[in-house]
């Protein structure tokens, strides 16, 4: 799942990642929020996650991004190999 809002001229957008065995360190975490980042945002590059918080009420993680402030047609095409 994610939203978009804005705040200061910059795009945000969250990403909701269920916890599970693979996700109890923070390092995996954010690596899991960075890969799903940069495919929702079509990059390659590195996207940085200006938050992350786990909601104990729902038990779920909460990443917040930047959005890529190229447009889509001039961002590097993304691929899975």
């Amino acid at each position: 799942m994610v939203e978009a809002i804005s705040r200061n001229n910059r795009m945000l957008r969250s990403i909701v990642i269920l916890p599970n065995d693979k996700t109890k360190d923070v390092g995996a975490l954010l690596q899991i929020a960075r890969s799903i980042a940069r495919r929702k945002e079509g990059t390659e590059a590195n996207i940085p996650i200006i938050s992350l918080v786990f909601d104990p009420v729902t038990t779920v993680y909460v990443a917040i991004y930047e959005c890529c402030s190229k447009p889509p047609e001039m961002r590097k095409e993304y691929t899975d190999e």
